[in-house]
């Protein structure tokens, strides 16, 4: 979601807002993207699987260990993609 609280429309749009997310809330904790050791990504269609990778590449440059799973859907409807990450700072 965005911090508005709506739901960015399409892949791309809500996959860049959740990795923007994904930023703000490890740079509250003092960690940064680059602190990254693993991801769990949950599509909902894996034809939006390249868009993925190419939006990852744009903010997560290095591979952490990740596991990627296609669902048939997520809590809410609406949504095509959620990722879950742990950071280890230096």
């Amino acid at each position: 979601m965005e911090p508005s609280g709506n739901i960015a429309d399409g892949f791309e749009a809500q996959a860049q807002c959740a990795f923007e997310n994904l930023k703000a809330v490890l740079a509250a904790a003092g960690a940064s993207l680059s602190d990254i050791v693993k991801m769990t990504v949950l599509l909902v269609d894996l034809s939006d699987l390249a868009a993925y990778r190419n939006v990852r590449q744009a903010y997560i440059p290095h591979l952490p260990a990740s596991t990627l799973c296609v669902v048939k859907s997520l809590a809410m409807p609406e949504l095509v993609f959620e990722i879950e990450a742990i950071a280890v700072p230096d």
